[in-house]
């Protein structure tokens, strides 16, 4: 396999994981708002989960950035890692 290969195949998977969001919340909408007989939580669940799939898609990097807390290196403060990762981004293309 490519990384190309690789890369589609994470593509695909991106979109099906946000798709299948995306319709469980509105399903969970239809029937709360069957349940409770009221159009407006369907609604509410439609627009909630549009604007979290399409901040999930965008932001998803600086999320996780944040939640684990990373900050960028310096050569000084850890040299061997610094390389390490240099070699990975070269090599990443």
């Amino acid at each position: 396999m490519t990384t190309y290969t690789f890369a589609s195949k994470n593509i695909r998977k991106t979109w099906l994981l946000l798709g299948s969001f995306l319709i469980l919340i509105i399903v969970l909408g239809w029937f709360l708002s069957y349940y409770f007989e009221s159009q407006a939580i369907l609604y509410f669940a439609v627009g909630f989960s549009i604007l979290q799939s399409i901040a999930s898609y965008w932001y998803a990097d600086k999320i996780i950035l944040a939640i684990t807390r990373a900050k960028p290196i310096e050569h000084s403060q850890n040299p061997e890692l610094y390389h390490i990762l240099e070699n990975l981004t070269i090599a990443s293309g």
